[in-house]
């Protein structure tokens, strides 16, 4: 491990962040407290800034190599390189400490540089890994709108970028998906139970999964610390789960909740509460599991089940 450490020393040298601190210090009263979160929420948007930025630098660059234009540009954009990874360095150290430079400014002025700013600027790889958001303040954005966003890139995607995300990416598009004609129904695995569900109380079952749900997007969008995220949904979720198993759910009414979900209805249901309820499918499916196990997994086929004679048939729970 020794003379592995040595030989990368040697020759694979490590930028270092050779910028000083500013010698910023912060006073212990409520005004200061302001200006640390400020600075936090700067350092957050210019780790995620310089890494971006970064991404494409060493694309632009390795498409310059694999074409052996070894120009201004080039030299350009290898310093660029360099130098976003020590901000990135800064970023990252700038929760805990200050140096004298900004992040975000010299950031912005590497995009501005004429090797940077380009009209078509992303390279094929970023079709597939930009992030569209899907949801606005907790709401679900409209189709058309996401459709939008997904044409603006790749109006910004520049095939003639050779880089090695590129070949990644094409022997990804050459892995086969799965056959789908084959597909077995999923009403196969599901049992039909008889008896009476409780309307009332899957309509309420309802309407606290969809506001759980939209409790965990914004939860997510706006919590910025993972472990304050995580706590936040953990007691919200052990909240939920004790709402939903105080209601002491029927197996019919589980049933219900379950067959609606799947969408093994038939398509030809129009009811917009049986449309609702396929959108939250996981999260129904997570907390029904969770508020009972053995209830939950009782609606469907398995090897040993004596109970259930045939495939897509039905069965009568004995003890209601």
């Amino acid at each position: 491990m020794v003379e592995a450490a040595r030989i990368a020393y040697r020759d694979y040298p490590t930028v270092v962040n050779d910028i000083p601190e500013s010698g910023l210090t912060y006073k212990n009263e409520p005004h200061e407290y302001a200006r640390m979160d400020s600075s936090m929420q700067r350092a957050q948007k210019a780790i995620g800034g310089s890494s971006d930025s970064a991404q494409l630098a060493q694309s632009y660059m390795w498409s310059k190599v694999a074409k052996s234009e070894f120009d201004n540009e080039y030299n350009d954009l290898y310093h660029n390189t360099v130098v976003l990874a020590v901000l990135a360095q800064c970023a990252i150290d700038g929760i805990k400490r200050q140096y004298a430079v900004d992040p975000n400014d010299e950031i912005t002025r590497i995009r501005s540089m004429d090797c940077m700013n380009r009209k078509k600027d992303y390279p094929l790889f970023m079709k597939y890994t930009h992030e569209i958001p899907v949801t606005k303040n907790g709401k679900e954005r409209p189709y058309e709108d996401i459709k939008k966003d997904k044409k603006k890139i790749e109006r910004r995607i520049d095939k003639n970028i050779v880089c090695p995300m590129n070949y990644l990416q094409s022997h990804l598009d050459k892995i086969q998906g799965a056959v789908r004609s084959e597909a077995i129904d999923t009403y196969q695995f599901f049992k039909k139970i008889d008896g009476s569900a409780n309307h009332k109380q899957m309509s309420k079952i309802r309407t606290i999964i969809e506001d759980y749900d939209r409790f965990i997007r914004n939860s997510i969008l706006y919590v910025d610390d993972d472990e304050d995220s995580f706590d936040i949904i953990t007691s919200k979720t052990q909240e939920v789960l004790e709402q939903i198993g105080r209601m002491r759910i029927a197996l019919p009414t589980m049933n219900r909740l379950i067959e609606t979900c799947l969408g093994v209805m038939g398509k030809a249901n129009t009811d917009k509460q049986y449309n609702e309820a396929t959108k939250y499918i996981s999260r129904t499916f997570n907390l029904l599991y969770q508020v009972d196990k053995e209830r939950f997994l009782s609606n469907f086929v398995h090897g040993a089940d004596k109970n259930f004679p045939s495939i897509g048939g039905s069965y009568t729970d004995k003890t209601q």
